[in-house]
């Protein structure tokens, strides 16, 4: 079974001992951390414009199809000299039976 001591003593015997870093490679490690941390929220902040996919173009395409569709529909108003009549004049419309008084609608036939 394995003791700590001899799993240490094993570790210590085959680990390259490593330089300690000077002050100057301290510092400039810690300008790099601190410069890469800004470029880092730099990034996520900045806007990035969206890309054209496919869903994009088939919607230009509807739009394309519709404006083509009303103007195909005007050429053909055109062809047979249709004019637009205006809506209904005041003597047209109809004060509503009873007003509230009965809820029987005239095409019900009550």
């Amino acid at each position: 079974m394995w003791s700590r001591k001899s799993n240490k003593a094993a570790n210590a015997a085959t680990a390259p001992v490593a330089a300690k870093p000077t002050r100057a490679e301290k510092r400039a490690a810690k300008l790099a951390a601190k410069q890469a941390g800004k470029a880092k929220a730099a990034s996520a902040t900045a806007y990035r414009r969206p890309e054209a996919d496919l869903y994009t173009v088939l919607l230009t395409l509807a739009l394309v199809a519709i404006l083509l569709a009303i103007l195909f529909l005007c050429l053909e108003m055109n062809l047979y000299d249709f004019e637009f009549k205006g809506g209904p004049t005041p003597a047209m419309i109809t004060a509503w039976p009873s007003a509230w008084g009965s809820f029987c609608l005239p095409w019900l036939g009550c």
